[in-house]
């Protein structure tokens, strides 16, 4: 996930008084600049906002993501990419940050996917698990996304808009116990699992859709509505809106989002 920082302005120059979360990139911004940019009506929720929780996994619940395979099949290992040092340096790097974050951890498991690298537009290397094996055996999750019209149509003749985006949405979620060894991946050092939901597992945008809308589903279709880690607050009246606000942040941080 790439490192990125809310910055919260508040926008003056439409009739909608819409309160925009936007993205920066990473900065040394801490709660005291973000208590700057947010509108004091929100200050009692900074913690929401705090940068520091990003790297912090959420407690073991109900929503661990559990892989289920197709008639129990396994997929087959592979050999490694010849890397040279530059992405071995990047890879070491990877490791080290995300061991120390405790998102990863050593396996010992027989069968894992492969690591390769994606050259980015600004021609650094993006770390990526090659997990198209695994996907191919995976039994998909027939749960929908929300349709855009429907969310459209929810606030045609709205004055008011709110749009919230969780930061790092996915790494707030834990592998199940019994899935962990099939996100193993392989390289020239170790063999290392991911803790946490990986962004590369082809269920994983339907999973947690299905999570937000549980967390937020006394607000759904009412005056919220949830498209992945983007949550959209909405209103006729100024004063309902801010109250609504505050209902929507009380219960992100509630759910550690």
């Amino acid at each position: 996930m790439k490192n990125i920082n809310r910055k919260i302005t508040y926008n003056t120059q439409c009739n909608l008084n819409a309160l925009n979360v936007s993205f920066v990139k990473k900065t040394t911004q801490n709660l005291k600049a973000i208590k700057v940019k947010l509108s004091s009506e929100y200050h009692d929720f900074l913690d929401v906002f705090d940068r520091a929780q990003l790297n912090k996994l959420l407690s073991h619940r109900f929503y661990d993501h559990k892989i289920k395979l197709i008639n129990d099949s396994i997929f087959s290992c592979c050999w490694i990419y010849q890397m040279f040092s530059v992405k071995l340096l990047k890879v070491k790097k990877y490791l080290n940050e995300n061991l120390s974050k405790k998102f990863i951890t050593l396996s010992q498991t027989f069968y894992f996917s492969l690591i390769l690298f994606i050259l980015k537009a600004n021609e650094d290397f993006w770390f990526c698990v090659n997990y198209w094996k695994l996907n191919v055996i995976f039994k998909r999750n027939k749960y929908s996304l929300s349709l855009i019209d429907e969310i459209i149509d929810k606030i045609i003749n709205c004055k008011h808009l709110t749009r919230l985006n969780i930061i790092s949405a996915f790494n707030k979620l834990w592998m199940h116990l019994d899935s962990k060894n099939y996100i193993t991946f392989i390289t020239a050092l170790k063999a290392y699992k991911y803790k946490m939901l990986s962004f590369k597992l082809i269920n994983k945008l339907i999973f947690f859709q299905q999570y937000m809308n549980d967390v937020l589903w006394d607000f759904l279709n009412d005056f919220c509505q949830v498209y992945l880690d983007d949550i959209l607050i909405y209103n006729k009246t100024r004063k309902k809106h801010k109250d609504h606000i505050k209902l929507v942040l009380s219960w992100l941080r509630e759910a550690e989002l």
